[in-house]
């Protein structure tokens, strides 16, 4: 689980990022990993992307808010998720 960077929609598949430029493809979505993730600090950012939270390294806020990531990605946090994701960082 320390491993995954992050876990991005495909459809109804997911790519599971991992360190080292690996990813996985699975046939499950990604509402079944949010579940079966989030005893272990996982965070949904927008509908396609869930995030490990270990691997953030920094968050630039705006209209279009970002977050960078240790496989040196940004990914874009969503309207509608970027209140769970500042409380969920400002309860850490």
């Amino acid at each position: 689980v320390g491993d995954i960077v992050k876990v991005k929609s495909c459809g109804a598949y997911s790519d599971i990022h991992l360190i080292g430029d690996r990813v996985i493809t699975s046939t499950k979505n990604i509402g079944m990993y949010e579940t079966l993730l989030k005893g272990f600090r996982f965070l949904r950012i927008h509908d396609s992307c869930l995030i490990n939270s270990a691997h953030v390294l920094s968050y630039k806020p705006g209209v279009s808010a970002f977050i960078a990531l240790t496989d040196n990605t940004m990914e874009a946090v969503s309207k509608r998720r970027k209140r769970e994701f500042l409380l969920f960082y400002g309860n850490k």
